[in-house]
C-alpha cells in the first residue's frame, strides 16, 4: 500500500487504527507500575484530581507527539487526501485528546481491579468504538475541505462526551484513590 494511491477513507480508517492502538498503549502504561509501595507513596504525597489529570495531561501531549509522526508517515508513505488541514488537525487533536482521557480513567479502574492487560480493551472498546467513528465523520468532512451538517453533530456530540468523562472522572477518581 505504501507505493499505490489510497482511497481517503482508507486512509483515514488507518490513520484512527494506528491512533487508537497507540493511544491504547500509552493510556495502558499509566499505572502498570502504580501499585505497591509507589502507590502508597504518591497516596500521601498527592490529592487525586491534581495526580489522574497530571497523567493525563502527560499522556495527551505523548500521544499528540505520535500522533504527529504517525500522520508525517502516512503523508510520506500514502500521501496526504486532506483538502482542509485545519479541520484535520483540529478533529486529530480533539479526538486524541478525549481518547486519551478515556483510556487513561479506564487504565486506573482496570489497574485497581488488578489485572489491567486484560480488563483495559474489554472495558474500554465497547466505549471507544462509536467515538471513532465518530471521528472518521469529522475528519472525513476535511478530505472534502467541507463543512457538512454531520460536522457540527458529531462535533457536538464530541464535546458532550469530552466533558461527561472529564465530570466522571473529577466525580469518580477519588473514590478509586482511596480504595
Amino acid at each position: 500500500m505504501a507505493f499505490n494511491s489510497v482511497k481517503p477513507t482508507t486512509w483515514l480508517t488507518l490513520f484512527w487504527i494506528v491512533a487508537l492502538f497507540t493511544i491504547s498503549n500509552a493510556a495502558s502504561r499509566s499505572f502498570v507500575n502504580d501499585f505497591g509501595k509507589q502507590n502508597l507513596f504518591y497516596y500521601q504525597l498527592v490529592a487525586p484530581l491534581p495526580f489522574i489529570f497530571a497523567k493525563i495531561i502527560f499522556n495527551i501531549l505523548i500521544v499528540w507527539g505520535v500522533t504527529a509522526l504517525a500522520v508525517a508517515l502516512f503523508s510520506v508513505l500514502l500521501g496526504y487526501p486532506m483538502a482542509s488541514t485545519s479541520i484535520f488537525l483540529m478533529a486529530v487533536l480533539q479526538g486524541t485528546a478525549i481518547l486519551t482521557v478515556i483510556f487513561t480513567f479506564i487504565s486506573a479502574i482496570a489497574q485497581k481491579a488488578g489485572n489491567a492487560s486484560f480488563l483495559l480493551p474489554v472495558l474500554s472498546f465497547p466505549v471507544i468504538i462509536p467515538i471513532v467513528g465518530l471521528l472518521i465523520g469529522i475528519t472525513a468532512d476535511a478530505v472534502t475541505g467541507e463543512l457538512g451538517a454531520n460536522f457540527w453533530r458529531h462535533n457536538q456530540i464530541i464535546w458532550a462526551v469530552t466533558a461527561l468523562t472529564l465530570a466522571l472522572v473529577w466525580v469518580l477518581f477519588p473514590y478509586l484513590w482511596k480504595e
